[in-house]
């Protein structure tokens, strides 16, 4: 599954602008199948042990061949 890549794409684009994972205060997924919410869930948990944002998964609408995860992060630094 994609989560692993895509959380780590997530922190990496964070880093870059100066902040980080524990700046996320919520999450967006968009999942292209259903089966795939088990595995996601315990790989986000392993990037979210205690303190988790705010999140929300749904299914991906659409077809789009190779992407089975999408990710939208809004992070909040003072």
């Amino acid at each position: 599954m994609q989560t692993r890549q895509a959380l780590a794409n997530c922190e990496a684009i964070l880093n870059a602008g100066g902040s980080g994972m524990d700046d996320l205060v919520e999450i967006g997924v968009l999942l292209a199948r259903a089966e795939d919410f088990v595995g996601f869930n315990e790989e986000y948990a392993r990037w979210f042990a205690s303190d988790p944002p705010a999140r929300y998964v749904a299914k991906l609408g659409v077809d789009l061949p190779g992407i089975l995860i999408s990710i939208r992060a809004i992070a909040v630094t003072a």
